[in-house]
């Protein structure tokens, strides 16, 4: 029964090297290939600060497609942001044909993330499996998602709350900024750090590890810009716009942090940017009718002519891409 998924496991774990992980590791892997869906995630790493549900699936699993993976999606469209699932192929059918399947199957136009490379292995031969990384990465679960998707909500509930409050090893005088980070209000977080890095403290000890956490705020701050940065760059614009009125709105009451927040908007409001930002919606649109329709040939004319007609824009790329993608391969052709 499990023959043939164990033959193309193999496979695939002798080729990226990786082991199997149990609960309380924290594995590490970056990916060689973007992400379906997945423009801000190349390794484990880009992960962390929410929880992280790894699904691993197979087109010939009766039991993925019948109700894991949709399960998988559910638990995605129940948490939003405060989950991430990732979808991992794992009987080799490929990057090309996984997507294909997945559109056929209108699993495609969620927040989850898609891939055909195993960045580690839970054990055993059953599928679906399923492995929940919390907030910093750790395993905190595997197992069969079908029988374990009251403890996984369990589990990502009490990281949610963990990760809006602040760890007993924060000190006391940094946990309002903390807290204001967390919650997004970023601009006051970092004003509040500004008034602590005026006062000097006379303990070498206190003094070190109030260091140690001003810095780790201020990278989750500048996290955020990044994030923003990355999908300007890649031309996804309006992903891009939303995130621009979330650090609007973030960096209230910081002058320092709303003038970064202006330069960034006007690096991006130029005659380029905005033709890539209405390319960018106008795809979107499309997107939206290719996958309500799995793929249907008058969607993928639609995306061939838009990649056609605003040729050179990165939105025509990922539209080209796309139609690519929902058609069958080609007789002989290599697996992608």
């Amino acid at each position: 029964m499990f023959a043939p998924f164990v033959a193309a496991f193999v496979t695939l774990v002798s080729s990226t090297g990786e082991r199997n992980v149990d609960v309380g590791d924290i594995p590490s892997f970056t990916f060689e290939r973007p992400l379906v869906n997945g423009v801000l995630v190349g390794s484990l790493t880009d992960l962390r600060g929410a929880p992280a549900l790894f699904e691993f699936w197979g087109p010939r699993c009766p039991g993925c497609v019948q109700s894991g993976v949709p399960l998988a999606l559910e638990l995605q469209e129940t948490w939003g942001e405060d989950l991430q699932v990732v979808l991992v192929e794992v009987q080799g059918a490929g990057h090309d044909e996984a997507a294909r399947f997945a559109l056929r199957q209108r699993w495609f136009g969620g927040r989850s993330l898609w891939t055909s490379e195993v960045p580690f292995w839970p054990g055993g031969n059953a599928l679906p499996t399923c492995v929940l990384l919390g907030n910093e990465g750790q395993i905190l679960l595997e197992g069969d998602p079908r029988t374990q998707s009251r403890e996984i909500g369990r589990l990502v509930a009490a990281e949610v709350r963990a990760r809006r409050t602040a760890p007993s090893s924060v000190p006391a005088a940094l946990r309002p900024a903390w807290t204001e980070e967390r919650r997004g209000n970023f601009g006051r977080a970092s004003r509040l750090l500004d008034e602590l890095e005026a006062r000097a403290t006379s303990d070498p000890l206190a003094a070190a590890r109030q260091g140690e956490g001003i810095a780790v705020l201020r990278r989750a701050i500048e996290a955020r810009f990044a994030a923003a940065r990355a999908l300007a760059e890649a031309g996804y614009l309006d992903e891009f716009d939303v995130r621009l009125d979330a650090l609007r709105v973030g960096a209230k009451e910081d002058s320092a942090a709303s003038r970064r927040v202006a330069e960034l908007a006007a690096k991006w409001s130029d005659v380029g940017a905005r033709t890539e930002r209405e390319a960018s919606r106008q795809l979107s649109r499309i997107l939206s009718r290719h996958f309500e329709s799995a793929g249907a040939p008058e969607t993928v004319r639609d995306l061939e002519s838009f990649a056609r007609s605003q040729a050179g824009t990165k939105a025509a790329a990922r539209a080209a891409e796309w139609a690519r993608l929902a058609a069958p391969p080609a007789p002989g052709s290599a697996r992608r």
